[in-house]
């Protein structure tokens, strides 16, 4: 990938900079601030190496979001990969992340945010940055956090406490998911569990 990148650079519409780092040196947070500090564009598009555009459109579509003067963050819709195992589509129709519906999110009332339960608000704060957007005037106020998981859920809450709407564009689609066996299924489900004791 690194070479066919540097292959593809002199050719690409844009300016196109690459740059590789250590495992060692990579967090959720701190990576994508990194390469956001780098970019120039007034709106920063973060899409992860697994996750395929699920057309030509795709980024036209996510940026549309954005002729809404006060959305702050639009996130796209995660489609399973065609020969994903049955249970991971299975468990994905339950998922936000994967729901055919267009959600525009903005922070309840104080008084019903208040008494919302941590469930509650999981749900109000969801955002995945695995196929995103986000205002870059916003992201230099509320960068991602340094965190192992969870760094666009707190984002979003970031942005939502400040006002903002967060988008989830269902017509914005990615092909992205992962097959969990059992005991990765459980590594994960405690990773959630974990976040939600410690934030929610």
């Amino acid at each position: 990938t690194w070479e066919l990148c540097g292959e593809w650079a002199a050719r690409f519409p844009v300016p196109f900079e690459r740059e590789r780092i250590h495992p060692v040196e990579f967090d959720h947070g701190d990576t994508r601030n990194l390469l956001a500090a780098r970019s120039r564009g007034d709106l920063l598009v973060f899409l992860t190496q697994d996750a395929i555009p699920g057309s030509p459109r795709w980024l036209r579509t996510l940026v549309a979001n954005f002729d809404g003067e006060r959305v702050g963050a639009a996130y796209c819709r995660n489609v399973p990969r065609p020969d994903a195992d049955p249970l991971t589509a299975l468990f994905s129709r339950g998922d936000p992340g994967y729901a055919t519906e267009r959600r525009e999110v903005r922070l309840p009332a104080a008084a019903e945010y208040a008494a919302l339960g941590p469930h509650e608000r999981r749900l109000l704060y969801n955002f995945n940055d695995v196929a995103s957007a986000v205002r870059r005037e916003l992201w230099e106020r509320h960068p991602f956090p340094r965190a192992s998981f969870g760094e666009d859920v707190l984002m979003a809450r970031a942005l939502l406490e400040a006002g903002w709407t967060v988008v989830y564009d269902a017509e914005a689609t990615v092909e992205h998911s992962h097959d969990y066996d059992a005991r990765q299924t459980y590594e994960r489900a405690f990773i959630d569990g974990k976040f939600n004791a410690e934030w929610l």
